[in-house]
């Protein structure tokens, strides 16, 4: 749990920097998000973790993310992402 707090906090720092510092208003408004999940196994994703951040985004900084890229996927998780993305 501190964990994940300590990594909202600084998507939270990231994304404030990158709106008082690197966005150009008018011209660029927008970032991608890329994640690399090399190494990380099934049983290290929280899905609670990621309903937060989710959560956390959308609240504080909708409209802001433009894409959102996962490199890297272990074969199981994206097995099981590709079932819910069906439903």
């Amino acid at each position: 749990e501190k964990r994940v707090d300590r990594l909202i906090r600084l998507l939270v720092f990231c994304m404030e920097y990158m709106l008082r510092y690197l966005v150009v208003p008018g011209r660029v408004e927008n970032l991608c998000v890329i994640v690399d999940m090399k190494g990380v196994g099934l049983s290290q994703v929280s899905v609670s973790a990621l309903n937060e951040i989710h959560r956390v985004m959308t609240h504080h900084f909708s409209g802001r993310v433009y894409r959102f890229y996962v490199a890297n996927v272990p074969h199981a998780l994206s097995m099981i992402a590709g079932m819910v993305k069906s439903l």
